[in-house]
């Protein structure tokens, strides 16, 4: 409750709009905690939002807080968690769709189990497509956080992973989390990096890995974040030292003549233009055996984004 009332008043005191709230609740594995304690925690979250600025009401149930907030000041128009695929099965689904969830950020880190095994990651790639499947047909957007550099990969495999997430139709993400592993020395990874059984990349070779990523996105991803925000002085070896990376990579595609093609290197921000016509596009792409359509309005040479839409049928 204190939480979401704070955030609030933060972003009003730096002269941003509140009326339209997309909440975030980050951090480990959603889906693990109890039942109860999930419930009471949207709870008090809705409850933040309609009673901010305002007396204290009487609404209890979650139904009710959320049907108050539909024409509250303060309104949660979007609700982000984060779990792991092997947590995702039909009773979650309607856990989450109770709770009022919008988007789930699935931590898939890689598609192939050989990696997954050694990194003792707990899922495996059966569950990252069926995890995908069912939360895109119950109308959720699907995050894929995914970790290149893992123990047991390399640039040539982290490189074709993205190529098969959007090359086959059982993934095909809506958003993108790109977070290079992070060589800490509180990390059971450490001792393999002391054992010299692994080896974080180089500046260079997570650079250009980085850059051959970006350019396989589709226009219909968003890549939401690349670099976890750890200290660099936390991070022990290798690239992911850097900690403004993306502007590292934005410099260098534009020296290179290219434009990375997803939503959030796309969109319009303060840069209008009144002269640019926008023109509508369409898209269809199979994915988890439906198809996809994702309509936008931009520019001609699809550099500006204005407006999009995505629809599953």
């Amino acid at each position: 409750y204190r939480q979401v009332q704070t955030r609030i008043r933060i972003l009003e005191d730096n002269g941003h709009p509140t009326d339209k709230i997309d909440l975030r609740i980050i951090g480990a594995t959603w889906s693990y905690y109890p039942k109860k304690y999930r419930a009471w925690f949207i709870n008090q979250c809705f409850k933040a939002a309609n009673e901010y600025n305002n007396k204290r009401t009487k609404t209890k149930t979650l139904e009710a807080l959320q049907k108050q907030n539909e024409t509250a000041k303060h309104r949660i128009i979007g609700i982000m968690v984060e779990t792991r695929p092997d947590y995702i099965n039909l009773q979650e689904i309607e856990n989450l769709r109770s709770f009022g969830v919008t988007m789930v950020e699935l931590g898939i880190q890689s598609i192939y189990d050989d990696v997954l095994i050694k990194n003792k990651r707990g899922s495996s790639n059966k569950d990252i497509v069926l995890a995908t499947k069912l939360l895109k047909n119950a109308g959720f957007k699907v995050c894929y956080q995914v970790m290149p550099n893992l123990l047991g990969s390399t640039p040539k495999m982290d490189i074709a992973m993205f190529k098969e997430i959007f090359a086959n139709s059982d993934y095909q993400p809506d958003y993108l989390k790109i977070y290079p592993c992070a060589l800490l020395k509180e990390a059971n990874l450490y001792k393999y990096w002391k054992r010299k059984e692994y080896k974080p990349y180089n500046e260079k070779t997570l650079t250009n890995v980085l850059l051959e990523i970006k350019k396989l996105v589709p226009y219909y991803c968003r890549i939401q974040r690349i670099i976890r925000d750890i200290p660099s002085d936390y991070v022990i070896q290798g690239g992911a030292k850097i900690s403004n990376i993306r502007q590292t990579l934005d410099k260098s595609s534009k020296q290179q003549g290219w434009r990375c093609k997803c939503i959030r290197c796309r969109e319009i921000k303060s840069n209008i233009s009144k002269n640019e016509k926008m023109i509508l596009f369409r898209e269809d792409y199979p994915a988890s055996n439906g198809k996809e359509i994702f309509l936008s309005f931009e520019n001609k040479n699809r550099t500006q984004l204005y407006s999009l839409l995505r629809l599953r049928i």
